[in-house]
């Protein structure tokens, strides 16, 4: 190699070096110029490529990040990790079968991603494929039988497919294996109240409710609608009012609290 070739190869170095150091300090136009010109001595790093990708991510500009990621995967399509940046950036913007199109050359490249086989089954259950997503899961169950999300991802598909004691036995596990928060009570709630346990139900629904105390999650809107709609089937037609009282001060124009009120009032007079 001659003296210039020396010369141009640890500039180039030292570019992408400088280049990474603003990248850590989110100096993005320092950055950017860096490996710019790093590419002017050596256009076929993938490396300064890949990471002019996380730039445009890191500043939302997702069909830049993606053009590069594409060139990148259709130049060196064992690159992983930009299989993967690829496949999150689908992910984010929810285009499912376009991250899932990336998760399925990773998983050809490393058949036992976890990570990888959580988002594919997560993302299918995005799109109503309960059956396909079930295989993710129970793949991962098969290398580590204590995974709480593949089983939270389990109960969401055979929800999905109607099979609910299936579903109920899902989010039990999650429970059991330690893992509790607004969702997996949520799930259980509406579940028993699909099999007709109303009070198992409305109990669940109060320990979701739990996690948010002040209401402000969309999902509360939902248990308490749930909760008055059990109420309502045990014909505790007072608590059951207060529920929907609740759902409507939230939501006033909420049609199924508008429906049950009506209900309510009508049973209250016919008993009176």
């Amino acid at each position: 190699m001659g003296l210039i070739s020396k010369f141009r190869g640890k500039k180039h170095v030292k570019l992408v070096e400088e280049g990474n150091k603003y990248l850590k300090q989110d100096l993005h136009e320092e950055a950017l110029k860096c490996y710019e010109d790093a590419l002017k001595i050596n256009p076929k790093n993938p490396n300064v490529f890949y990471n002019i990708g996380l730039i445009y991510l890191g500043e939302k500009k997702y069909d830049d990040a993606l053009k590069v990621y594409d060139e990148l995967v259709k130049e060196y399509p064992d690159f992983m990790e930009a299989w993967r940046i690829r496949s999150f950036i689908y992910r984010d913007t929810e285009n499912f079968e376009e991250a899932i199109k990336s998760y399925n050359k990773i998983l050809q490249l490393d058949p036992d991603n976890l990570e990888i086989l959580l988002f594919k089954g997560e993302d299918l259950n995005e799109l109503d494929r309960f059956e396909e997503a079930l295989n993710c899961f129970d793949r991962i169950l098969e290398l580590n039988p204590e995974e709480d999300s593949a089983w939270f991802g389990k109960g969401v598909s055979f929800r999905g497919l109607c099979r609910y004691e299936d579903s109920l036995d899902s989010f039990n596990k999650v429970i059991e294996l330690g893992y509790e928060d607004m969702g997996v009570w949520g799930n259980k709630a509406q579940l028993l109240f699909y099999l007709g346990h109303y009070i198992e139900s409305i109990k669940c629904c109060e320990k979701s409710l739990m996690f948010d105390p002040e209401l402000l999650d969309s999902q509360s809107h939902i248990l308490i609608l749930l909760k008055g709609k059990s109420l309502f089937e045990l014909k505790r037609y007072e608590d059951s009012l207060e529920c929907f009282k609740k759902v409507l001060k939230i939501d006033p124009e909420d049609v199924d609290a508008q429906e049950y009120k009506e209900k309510i009032l009508e049973a209250i007079n016919d008993l009176n």
